[in-house]
């Protein structure tokens, strides 16, 4: 934008002091909400310009299908086989769940609120 980094660190503080000073905590968790939102647009936005770009999304599965990443069927129960249906989703789980129980924002939310209503809203 052709401002001097500086300026930019401390006018967006200042903003953040001053909207948190005026809403308290319930203004930046509607802060984290909006961010999250903006995040999972411009995120679906590259997904579909990119796929786009490359052919369209057949051409994306063909290319996954002739490169091997496509294995939807096995269900192969062994721990130590590499992609499973059982190693990716109880391993997805676990990788999903320490970001809910273990990040430093997710932590700071549950014990600033009173209860779990408070939290979920």
């Amino acid at each position: 934008m052709g401002i001097e980094l500086w300026i930019s660190i401390v006018v967006i503080g200042l903003v953040c002091t001053f909207y948190t000073a005026l809403g308290g905590l319930k203004a930046v968790m509607w802060t984290d909400a909006f961010q999250m939102i903006i995040i999972w647009i411009a995120l679906l936005v590259l997904i579909i310009k990119s796929t786009i770009d490359v052919g369209g999304i057949s051409y994306v599965f063909e290319k996954a299908d002739d490169g091997g990443k496509l294995q939807f069927n096995n269900f192969n129960p062994s721990p130590i086989e590499r992609h499973t249906f059982w190693t990716l989703f109880i391993g997805g789980f676990m990788l999903t769940l320490s970001g809910y129980i273990g990040s430093q924002s997710m932590v700071q939310r549950f014990i600033s609120m009173k209860n779990v209503k408070g939290a979920q809203s």
